[in-house]
């Protein structure tokens, strides 16, 4: 009974992914396809071909819903900077963007790229707030009444201290000095000599694994919701998060080249790409992992997993094909959002400059991410990509210029 209910459900995933990233992807290639054929039927033949998209919803994860999030809004962004003063192209982009936040809290970094750059080219401050009023309401409301209502544990605050956290650990493992004090601090979070010695430049995890924050270890299964939660609310982290930032400061004000050099190793493979790296994550198990109290996965887990993992291995061997390999570094992805992005300035192409700044809120998550060059960092890449190469190729500068030129801070 629980493998045929489990098959099910995984099955149901699959179909709601496949169609959820299909519909977005679709509404790009016709946004693409209206106004301009050749680039949408290009643009249609790598959504279609290119292998990522079909491996991501067979995933049973939130990858393919972060990937469908994405797609819609940046049809909800396309059809604002377009039409901006048109109410229900802002109300679409404002749905658009709760979704996107729903499927991932870290969206907020791309909201917050969307936001300065609108502002900076003087678009109405009143529409802006009306597009965002609604949308934050209903995120505060999502994090701090429904997901607990569902039971639904909040994300561990140590997954947002990678650059910190590693950037101390490289000071310890070049056996750089702190002061009695400080290491006393130190002591409070984590086991110094551990962090020391697990300290990976590009993965955070085994640094993460070091804090203090479960008693019996990190991502123990068979804790119930409300043991999790207490546990949580006791965890040294996150009763004094304010007292690590400020020994994190301290810490690093005398040893900023470790500083830099630990950031660089954590970011190095999203901009570069001529040593042919490829982390395509593609670990199939997805979310079968049983993190919660729950015997659903009795009797059936191995299986499932030793049945993907075959299907990874050809998957792998296929995508290390000629030119698919380029296709799947991050650093790819990540020179040639940042290349797109200072063409729109050159051109002082002011919808260019909205859509290709808000894509570079994925490449600023990567940069903080706790892998490097890991590739479902830069996936939201793939779809912002071919809209901001058809602006550029079809739209006429010279009347864009015209109007709208006077729009951006000189």
């Amino acid at each position: 009974m629980i493998d045929n209910n489990l098959a099910s459900a995984s099955f149901s995933i699959i179909v709601f992914n496949t169609l959820f990233v299909a519909s977005s992807l679709s509404l790009i290639v016709t946004i693409i396809y209206h106004r301009a054929k050749k680039i949408g039927i290009i643009t249609l033949l790598f959504f279609s071909f290119f292998p990522i998209f079909p491996i991501i919803v067979a995933n049973v994860n939130k990858t393919a819903l972060s990937i469908g999030a994405t797609g819609y809004f940046v049809v909800g962004l396309y059809l604002y900077i377009m039409k901006p003063a048109c109410v229900r192209n802002q109300v679409i982009l404002g749905i658009t963007m709760i979704l996107l936040l729903l499927v991932r809290n870290d969206s907020i970094i791309l909201i917050g790229m969307f936001i300065v750059s609108s502002v900076l080219l003087k678009f109405s401050i009143k529409s802006l707030v009306f597009i965002l009023t609604p949308v934050f309401i209903v995120f505060v409301i999502w994090l701090k009444l429904l997901l607990p209502a569902a039971h639904v544990l909040p994300t561990e605050s140590v997954e947002s201290l990678a650059v910190p956290a590693q950037q101390i650990a490289r000071v310890l493992n070049h056996n750089k000095e702190l002061s009695v004090e400080q290491r006393e601090q130190l002591e409070n979070y984590v086991k110094i000599d551990m962090m020391k010695k697990v300290y990976n430049p590009s993965f955070y995890d085994p640094v993460k694994h070091t804090f203090k924050y479960y008693p019996d270890g990190f991502w123990k299964s068979g804790k119930s919701y409300n043991l999790n939660k207490k546990i949580i609310a006791k965890a040294y982290i996150n009763k004094h998060k304010f007292l690590f930032i400020k020994l994190w400061i301290e810490v690093g004000w005398k040893n900023k080249l470790v500083y830099i050099n630990s950031f660089l190793h954590n970011m190095y493979h999203y901009m570069f790409f001529l040593d042919g790296q490829s982390k395509t994550d593609l670990s199939l198990i997805g979310g079968l992992v049983p993190y919660e109290n729950t015997q659903l996965f009795t009797g059936y887990h191995q299986g499932f997993k030793t049945s993907l993992l075959n299907f990874q291995k050809k998957y792998e061997r296929f995508i290390k094909l000629p030119g698919l390999k380029l296709l799947m570094t991050t650093g790819f992805w990540g020179s040639l959002i940042s290349i797109l992005f200072a063409i729109t300035i050159e051109m002082k192409y002011v919808n260019g400059i909205i859509i290709s700044s808000t894509a570079l809120g994925v490449l600023l998550i990567a940069f903080i991410s706790p892998v490097d060059g890991l590739m479902r960092y830069v996936y939201p890449l793939l779809i912002f990509t071919p809209i901001i190469i058809m602006l550029l190729l079809t739209t006429n500068l010279n009347n864009v210029n015209a109007k709208k030129v006077n729009n951006i801070r000189e």
